[in-house]
């Protein structure tokens, strides 16, 4: 059960969760018809099973000030557990997976009775919404019914700002976001020109105020070297004006279902999020062993560590990061080094062999 997006580290996750799971016995939930349209970007079989559940009722709060609202509420929960049980029943009492990226939503579904379910979390959990959430993760963890989440970092964030019992913290799993290889890969064309890549949504946590500092300051001191940004967002149109302004080297390029075929043809990899619960898209650019500068907050720092794979700067410090992408790029073996590594680092921790494996303790135990 997920959303689907134009493009994003969501679906990149849920083409993960397709080939683990495999099309023949899984049934993929959409939370809105309107998520229908973004199918073509995850490369589905013709023949997977879609379901679309419009109408779940989404955050559980339970804590109005009306007994009648509370009431309310608790009904429109029981249905939409309900709706689950029954649809779970009908398939020989299938297991439930939750994959969100907004905390909390959905998360009452590990009541539904009977039946396995995981719930994955991809985004930083906000403080609680009510004192319900605490009171799911205190009564309903247990060995089928388990919270997941993409980094250590943010098991701890989840753990604290949800205040989940020490008891139950063995019910919430870390599995690493992986890269499903791609079987091809169309590069871009250079005109051989080199240039730094970011992907992801143009929204304030991803940091493109500072993002556009730093490519102003180095492309006005190498003619060669151009800076691309692939992700819609918000915040898209008022960066990409501001940076046609500056320069027409400095791009903002918008959605791209294929943004491998950025990686592949990218010198340097540069994520500035002001914090970050993984980055696949980081990942995917170890995967392309291309060397990798980004900030040094939440997950990122599991990824990359400083002077092996990349560099780790503080996210609000420009000057930091202008002399950390110029010491890649005026040293090619530094530059070839840290990619080199980059890929190991994906080897030992991130391919889709060790998320099988993390997978399979929780679903076949």
């Amino acid at each position: 059960m997920t959303r689907l997006f134009e493009f994003g580290g969501s679906n990149t996750y849920l083409k993960t969760l397709l080939k683990y799971f495999g099309g023949e016995k899984t049934i993929l939930i959409l939370q809105n018809n309107a998520d229908m349209a973004y199918l073509g970007n995850i490369e589905m079989p013709e023949t997977f099973c879609v379901s679309a559940q419009t109408g779940l009722h989404g955050y559980a709060h339970l804590s109005y000030p009306s007994l009648l609202s509370n009431l309310k509420e608790l009904f429109f929960i029981f249905i939409s557990v309900a709706r689950i049980f029954f649809m779970s029943l009908k398939h020989g009492f299938a297991d439930l997976t939750i994959s969100v990226v907004e905390p909390e939503k959905y998360l009452y579904l590990l009541c539904v009775p009977f039946i396995k379910v995981n719930y994955v979390l991809h985004s930083t959990p906000s403080l609680r919404h009510s004192i319900f959430t605490t009171y799911i993760c205190k009564f309903a963890l247990n060995k089928r019914k388990c919270i997941t989440t993409v980094s250590n970092a943010n098991k701890e964030l989840l753990l604290q700002r949800w205040k989940i019992p020490q008891k139950k913290e063995a019910f919430v799993h870390v599995v690493y976001n992986c890269v499903v290889e791609p079987s091809a890969i169309q590069t871009v064309k250079t005109n051989g020109k080199k240039y730094i890549l970011t992907l992801g949504h143009v929204v304030a946590y991803k940091n493109p105020a500072i993002w556009l500092e730093v490519a102003q300051s180095i492309v006005s001191k190498y003619h060669d070297v151009d800076f691309i940004w692939v992700g819609s967002g918000p915040l898209l149109e008022e960066f990409r004006t501001a940076a046609a302004a500056v320069s027409g080297r400095i791009k903002f390029h918008g959605a791209d279902s294929h943004p491998e075929s950025y990686l592949a043809s990218a010198m340097i990899y540069y994520q500035p999020s002001i914090h970050e619960t993984h980055g696949i898209a980081v990942v995917e650019a170890m995967y392309h062993h291309l060397p990798c500068v980004v900030s040094a907050t939440g997950g990122l720092t599991e990824s990359i560590t400083d002077q092996y794979n990349g560099l780790l700067v503080d996210p609000f410090n420009a000057k930091e990061h202008v002399k950390a992408l110029i010491s890649i790029i005026d040293q090619p073996g530094v530059c070839k080094k840290f990619g080199e590594n980059g890929y190991k680092r994906y080897k030992n921790l991130f391919s889709f062999k060790i998320f099988k494996a993390n997978m399979d303790a929780i679903y076949l135990n």
